[in-house]
């Protein structure tokens, strides 16, 4: 198997000497394409960098190029609307003349309508006038018809009077006694249906106070009852002497256990402590004592604490240096000198306080420790060749004069510092994992008497909880028995009175009937007063029927009389209105004479401006032919600019598309050499992770190759040795290492269970804890929120009462919430049954209660109010200016009704003034009504 392995790995490092080779002579290929397409690329950018400069020259000019064409342009373009204006000015002095003749033709016939007008309105005066004098006439006797017709009615009105007078009385009579009638006839019929009911009553009472008095012989006994409950009553006393116990006992086995896990885990924590420090130093040793793939001597040299930094200064990085022979850097074992010479006497050997291999033993006794620096100058001078002293905090003098004075440690040093302290953490890590096994056997035995704490307080809160139901069945017993009795005692006295009272009423209906019916047949006939009262109404429609024609003739008289008066009020400001009409036309006429006037004048001045706009025509078109020619020539100078312009961007555009092909091939060109680099940086891994040697030192110590063997025959030759060592069998070579590994795991894996389960443990009581205090917060914020909830729906709804109800009691935590609400005039019924309206009230009233029993800074509210209508939206503003008064939060209404803009403070809101574009406005509605009230 040793031999078949050699021979493999043998084959291993011919196979990757092979690929490194290959991989070296690729890499070198490849960088020499790398440096032509450098050069290629470098060649090219020259080229790309002329044409750009050709074309920014080319567009440089083109600026100046374009502003002189567009200056020309726009003087040209000047000149002609200057053209064009002089022609609209032309057509306008043509037009304002025409105006001005057909303006003197309006004014004329405008003077022919006010003086028709004025003379219409002088006639109206006349005839107004004549109108005046006849109504003045027509009133003169219209008075004494007038108090001739109020006589006469009058009269037909103290005449009706007296008539209605006796009929009232007439009337009043024959009602009264038919009421009389009436009455005791309905009396009569009502007192023998009353008779006959009591009558019936008092059958029914009675035997219904029979059959109770029956079943009252077989109810239970309330003695007895009274018994059982005191009986009850002192069992839950017992049990609850042995709850209060338990839980005395329970509360000291959970404090001991919570100590002893306290104790746990500082235990715990001191050798966890305590090993990352050992690991974290031992992770250090183990990288610094190594020189290559040999072991440093200092990890086999121990020195008494306080001597770390002298043997440190004394040997430095000697101590890095292996005691392998193989190595370059070694040291080997040397026979004792034959003498050495005697260190100075106020020196002490180092040797005696260091524990070193032999391969030190000479270097060692020339090394004298001194109580301090100046000590150790002082013996500097007499040291012998070789010797060296040295000082416990790192000073250190040679006999050859080199000195230290030791103000940093050295590395050597601070090893040997790390593999004492790595000596004392071991043995108190030892002391302190003895502390965390007792401590695991207390937490064990704690436990389980917390366990049994637990159960044995468990079983004596179910003893009470069956104490309590057995004294509540017993209460409910009693209560049910003392009920039921005092409920059949009272049905008894109700039973008494009613029969005494329904007896009393009979007796008392058959009287009263009795004289009903004879003051019945005691009443008079009334036939004589109905014919008298027939009379009395047909006098009195007669008088009536002319007191109506008398007033309606002195009517007639007093809305003639108004209508005169009415006629001379309106001929009064009729005439004030044709005298206005008169002046009126007379200062129009005036008015319409200085228009003519002034008409005239315009039309004169407006017909020698023609003549002046064909001179300045002649002098703009000289101009107008001098701009075009300019035009043109600036033009022609722009189109050149544009063509060399055009003919340089096509130039720049190949130089870069040829500039861009260079570079992808020296990128494609890189990517080849940088997977080349990658391949031999790879193979160089293998061969120094597999055989921890370079390549090249492999190639200097391996066999030379056959010059004929490809990478194929040797792969070959691999697979078939690789097959016959697995034919052999397996063989783990590693076995007990890994036995040793597995030990450590499982260990680990032992401890990190146990710590899992103290974990839990505390996890568990602090999630008790948690929930114990959570239900607590729980109960008292649903509390506060019901009270706010309560308060809120009462001022939304203007009246009515609401409540929140937890769907279980038993855990709060897992409790649902249940809303009942009773608006003004509704029952109390569950929020699902109320209306849209009213559930987004009552919403809006649970979510404000929940804001103050827990604020905010900011709250924000969008469209809470879209389902309202305006009497709910009003309430809902008045509140929420109720609530940002009692406190110190900003309230933030997204909305869009009416109501709810008006209310706010400020209003923000986004505007697109131009399309695509939105602008936020904001309106500071308090300063706007300042402004509007002090305006």
């Amino acid at each position: 198997y040793r031999n078949i392995s050699e021979q493999i790995r043998a084959l291993d490092v011919a196979l990757l000497l092979h690929r490194w080779r290959a991989a070296q002579a690729r890499q070198a290929a490849v960088q020499a394409d790398l440096d032509a397409n450098e050069r290629s690329v470098a060649e090219r950018t020259r080229t790309a960098a002329t044409a750009s400069t050709v074309q920014a020259e080319a567009a440089s000019a083109l600026p100046s190029l374009r502003r002189t064409e567009a200056e020309a342009a726009a003087a040209l373009q000047r000149l002609l609307i200057a053209r064009e204006g002089l022609d609209a000015e032309e057509a306008r002095a043509h037009e304002a003349a025409g105006a001005a003749e057909r303006q003197l033709a309006q004014a004329d016939g405008d003077i022919e309508r006010e003086r028709v007008l004025e003379s219409e309105a002088e006639a109206a005066g006349r005839r107004l006038d004549d109108e005046a004098e006849q109504l003045t006439a027509a009133r003169a006797g219209e008075d004494t018809a007038r108090s001739e017709a109020a006589a006469a009615l009058a009269k037909s009105q103290a005449a009706v009077e007296a008539l209605e007078a006796d009929l009232t009385r007439a009337t009043e009579s024959v009602a009264a006694a038919e009421a009389d009638r009436q009455a005791l006839e309905r009396r009569t019929r009502e007192l023998a249906e009353r008779v006959r009911r009591l009558a019936g009553r008092c059958d029914t009472l009675t035997e219904q106070r029979a059959a109770l008095a029956t079943a009252a012989d077989g109810e239970a006994d309330p003695d007895a009852a009274d018994t059982a409950v005191e009986a009850a009553e002192r069992r839950l006393e017992a049990v609850r002497g042995e709850l209060a116990r338990a839980e005395a006992e329970n509360q000291a086995a959970q404090a001991q256990l919570a100590e002893r896990q306290d104790a746990l885990r500082h235990t715990q924590s001191d050798v966890t402590r305590l090993r990352a420090e050992a690991d974290g130093i031992r992770a250090l040793a183990e990288g610094g004592a190594t020189e290559g793939s040999h072991t440093a001597l200092v990890a086999t040299v121990s020195v008494e604490p306080g001597y770390e930094a002298a043997l440190g200064a004394a040997l430095g990085d000697e101590l890095g240096a292996p005691a392998d022979e193989t190595a370059p850097l070694h040291w080997r074992t040397l026979p004792p000198l034959d003498s050495v010479a005697p260190l100075p006497p106020e020196a002490e050997p180092l040797a005696d306080y260091v524990r070193a291999p032999p391969e030190l033993s000479r270097r060692l006794a020339h090394i004298g420790v001194v109580r301090d620096r100046a000590a150790g100058r002082g013996l500097a001078a007499r040291l012998a060749p070789g010797q060296q002293v040295v000082t416990r905090d790192g000073g250190h003098w040679r006999w050859d004069g080199l000195c230290g004075e030791g103000d940093a440690p050295t590395p050597a040093a601070v090893r040997l510092r790390q593999s004492n302290r790595l000596k004392e953490l071991e043995r108190e890590t030892a002391v302190a994992e003895g502390a965390a096994r007792d401590a695991e056997a207390d937490l064990v035995a704690a436990q389980q008497t917390s366990d049994r704490g637990r159960a044995a307080e468990r079983a004596v809160r179910e003893a009470m909880q069956a104490a309590y139901g057995e004294l509540h069945g017993t209460r409910e017993a009693r209560a049910r028995i003392l009920e039921e009795k005092a409920a059949r005692e009272t049905r008894m006295a109700a039973l008494d009175e009613a029969l005494n009272d329904a007896t009393t009423d009979r007796s008392d209906s058959e009287q009263a009937l009795a004289s009903a019916a004879e003051a019945l047949d005691g009443l008079p006939d009334s036939a004589a007063q109905r014919q008298r009262l027939a009379e009395l109404r047909a006098a009195t429609a007669e008088v009536r029927a002319e007191q109506q024609t008398r007033r309606t003739a002195l009517e007639a008289l007093e809305r003639e009389s108004a209508a005169r008066r009415h006629r001379q009020q309106a001929i009064v400001e009729d005439q004030r209105l044709w005298h206005g009409r008169i002046e009126s036309a007379r200062t129009r006429l005036a008015e319409l004479a200085e228009r003519v006037a002034r008409t005239r004048a315009e039309r004169e001045h407006l017909a020698a401006r023609p003549q002046e706009i064909a001179a300045q025509r002649e002098a703009l078109r000289e101009r107008i032919a001098a701009a075009e020619a300019v035009r043109r020539d600036a033009a022609d100078a722009l189109a050149r600019g544009e063509t060399a312009q055009g003919e340089a961007d096509r130039a720049a555009k190949a130089a870069e598309a040829a500039l861009a092909e260079a570079r992808e091939a020296r990128v494609r060109t890189t990517a080849e050499a940088q997977a080349a680099r990658e391949t031999a940086a790879g193979l160089v891994q293998r061969c120094v992770e597999g055989f921890d040697r370079h390549p090249e030192d492999l190639a200097r110590d391996a066999p030379p190759l056959d010059a004929e063997a490809d990478e194929g025959a040797i792969e070959a030759k691999l697979s078939r040795l690789r097959q016959q060592r697995e034919g052999l069998g397996p063989v783990n070579l590693r076995a007990e290492s890994e036995v040793e590994e597995l030990d450590r795991r499982i260990g680990a894996m032992v401890g990190e269970r146990e710590d899992l389960l103290a974990a839990i443990g505390r996890l568990r009581h602090g999630i008790s804890s948690l929930n114990r205090e959570a239900r607590q917060r729980l109960i008292a914020s649903f509390d506060e929120v019901d009270r706010h909830f309560q308060e809120l729906f009462a001022q939304l709804f203007d009246g009515g009462e609401a409540h929140l109800r937890l769907t279980d009691a038993e855990d709060p935590l897992e409790a649902g919430l249940d809303i009942f609400a009773s608006p003004p005039g509704k029952r109390l019924q569950h929020l699902s049954l109320l209306s849209g309206g009213e559930q987004a009230l009552t919403a809006i009233a649970l979510l404000f209660a929940v804001f103050l029993t827990n604020p905010a800074p900011i709250c924000v509210l969008d469209e809470v109010d879209a389902p309202l209508d305006d009497a709910n939206v009003d309430r809902f503003c008045s509140l929420l200016s109720n609530l940002a008064e009692r406190g110190t939060t900003r309230f933030l209404v997204i909305t869009h009704h009416r109501m709810t803009m008006a209310r706010v403070d400020h209003l923000y809101g986004v505007t697109m003034p131009e399309r695509g574009v939105s602008q936020l406005v904001s309106v500071d509605l308090e300063s706007a009504e300042r402004l509007a009230q002090t305006a």
